[in-house]
């Protein structure tokens, strides 16, 4: 065991022997043992005197030695004053690192709510002198996200390495993606700990959800990095990065298991294991009962959410009539981690290329002049040489608070291409109202971190909507279209890869059916609401209309019995000729009642109570009114 057991152990000893009073003063610097008797010190309820007086035959040496036995019987009582006045304090003051005897217990406890117990236990239970001491369960649960960063650094310093020695243009890009990923997933740990330092367990429940979020996105992140090396020939770099990727997975999901337990339930550890139990929907306790907006968001407020003023900062227009004539220019000038919303009015016309909006700008809007008027246009496919999905978007979002209204983003590889994305968001709090987002395979990456669509359009064939984010879409519209001949439509291909990851792809009020081409080849071309891309998919059509090409199976599979028993595809009173669960695949889940779909939905799911408000873009807050 550590340092901080052995010293709750020698404290322990000290209060019941004279000899191990001495090895903790000792431990502290105190006593020399080698040097110091304890007959010298203490002696059972008598006084011992040290400093003997001299055998002298006259008669008036009895009272010098009385003098000097009285010395020496106060001097042994302020020995004895003296120590009890050093350890007792010493004793107080370490009660903490007393109470460390319960922590193997405790770690135990913890250790057992996560996927990978045993690495859980040996990574909480070392630890050097330098290390800050353990007292309670918020103390290992920041221990095991500094234990996280440590193993993610690493992995970081290994794909930089990797690629100074590589040619492969294909190796060199997946490698390129890790380095990037992997930053991104130190940032999200950064602020997990800092957020953990200074957290208080009586916040609203959208501000515990924070720590949650950021977990489960260093854990997408590191995801799609081993992801990147799966189609690639066998090689050195390959074979390394997978093999450590598999051992840091179980590092992040063991940090983020133990951060979403506590932000959960709090501290009281008997509630951890049923909670645990729970896990696999989504399993955060409710903390309230109504679905509806906070009182804080005033009548003022409401009005405004549905308004359509936006203050222009700068204007982008393909005739020059703009201060810039290309989006990236007008991205590269926005302020850095701004605070306030920063709008580019992007005029009707044809922008080709790839743009990137990075995480240094924040709080960035697209104001555009409409769904096929203002649009975005780029045809990255991972057929190019050197071209990863994650890389092959047209529109990249990384910085949160983006708002994005009014636009067309579109991949026009076509479906022979493959994985071509239109748009992928990888940022926080991002809100995007009336956009249209076309592709084929792959269109919209909902990569990670929270995600409201609200009146968008989603065109695509297989995957069309995939990733890991917290994703909700509301009043939108998804338009399978006519793929390869032998393929078949999927929607949803979410990518949750543990069961304390609060993600997913929730579906409210949405419209899903093809146009008259596809409506006509039913039979060719199935359509399906999605299949389980990762062992913990989840999504959830809501009081949707699902149309005739909606298969009567609804769902389909990934590979084999692939994450059967694990994923969550789930329904809740749909309607429309696609929208009867009688011949349902048998894994797929019909949820019951208002109150479990309530879980799904902007307040719980996405906190969207809790930022929603200040993007303005129009919510609905109840979806089973």
């Amino acid at each position: 065991m550590g340092s901080d057991t052995a010293a709750a152990h020698t404290w322990k000893d000290a209060a019941t022997g004279k000899e191990n009073s001495l090895n903790a003063f000792n431990h502290y610097g105190k006593l020399d043992p080698n040097n110091a008797s304890s007959d010298n010190v203490l002696a059972s309820n008598k006084c011992i005197p040290i400093i003997s007086a001299p055998k002298v035959a006259e008669e008036s040496s009895v009272r010098t030695r009385r003098r000097v036995a009285i010395i020496g019987c106060l001097s042994v009582l302020l020995v004895a004053v003296i120590c009890t006045a050093i350890v007792v304090p010493l004793v107080k003051n370490g009660s903490k690192n007393a109470d460390n005897e319960s922590v193997p217990g405790m770690i135990v406890t913890l250790c057992n709510t996560t996927l990978y117990p045993q690495t859980c236990e040996d990574s909480l239970q070392s630890g050097t002198g330098s290390d800050p001491p353990v007292t309670d369960s918020k103390d290992l649960v920041q221990k095991s996200v500094n234990v996280a960063h440590f193993q993610v650094t690493d992995m970081k310093v290994a794909a930089t390495n990797l690629s100074s020695s590589e040619t492969d243009t294909n190796l060199l890009a997946a490698l390129s993606d890790c380095e990037e990923l992997l930053d991104d997933a130190l940032d999200m740990l950064n602020r997990t700990s800092s957020l953990m330092q200074s957290l208080n367990l009586a916040s609203v429940p959208e501000q515990l959800e924070d720590p949650v979020t950021f977990m489960s996105a260093a854990l997408t992140d590191l995801t799609t990095c081993v992801d990147g090396f799966e189609d690639l020939a066998n090689s050195t770099a390959r074979d390394e990065m997978t093999k450590l990727g598999a051992s840091v997975n179980q590092f992040l999901s063991i940090a983020l298991s133990l951060v979403n337990s506590l932000t959960s339930v709090g501290d009281d550890l008997s509630k951890w294991t049923q909670l645990w139990r729970d896990r696999g929907l989504l399993e955060r306790p409710e903390q309230a009962t109504d679905d509806v907006l906070p009182d804080w968001i005033g009548a003022h407020a409401r009005r405004h959410l549905a308004s359509n003023s936006f203050k222009v900062n700068v204007v982008v227009a393909r005739d020059g009539s703009g201060k810039y004539k290309d989006i990236q220019a007008a991205i590269d000038a926005a302020p850095d981690k701004g605070y306030k919303l920063y709008v580019i009015y992007i005029k009707k016309g044809i922008y080709s290329g790839q743009f990137e909006v990075p995480k240094s700008k924040t709080n960035l809007m697209f104001l555009g002049d409409g769904i096929g008027q203002t649009i975005i246009t780029g045809s990255r496919n991972v057929q190019m040489e050197g071209v990863t999905t994650f890389l092959s978007a047209t529109l990249i979002i990384k910085g949160a608070g983006f708002i994005g209204k009014g636009f067309t983003v579109r991949n026009t590889a076509g479906p022979q291409s493959h994985q071509a994305v239109a748009m992928r968001v990888s940022a926080d709090r991002v809100a995007l109202w009336q956009c249209s987002f076309e592709a084929y395979q792959d269109t919209l990456y909902a990569h990670s971190l929270r995600q409201f669509y609200y009146q968008c359009t989603i065109e695509g064939t297989v995957d069309f909507v995939f990733g890991n984010g917290a994703a909700l879409f509301q009043s939108c519209s998804l338009r399978p279209l006519v793929p390869l001949r032998g393929q078949q439509n999927t929607i949803a291909a979410q990518g949750r890869t543990d069961p304390s990851q609060n993600t997913g792809l929730m579906f409210h009020n949405c419209t899903l059916d093809g146009g008259k081409d596809l409506q006509r080849s039913i039979s060719m071309y199935p359509t399906f609401l999605g299949r389980p891309w990762k062992q913990y998919a989840r999504a959830v059509f809501i009081r949707s209309y699902l149309g005739k090409v909606i298969n009567p199976a609804g769902w389909l599979l990934w590979q084999g019995d692939w994450a059967l028993q694990t994923c969550y595809y789930a329904e809740f009173q749909n309607r429309g000729p696609g929208s009867s669960t009688k011949q349902r695949v048998w894994w797929s889940k019909q949820v019951k009642s208002a109150n479990d779909v309530s879980k799904y939905g902007i307040p719980k799911f996405l906190g969207g109570n809790y930022w929603l408000p200040a993007t303005n873009v129009p919510y609905e807050s109840t979806i089973y009114s």
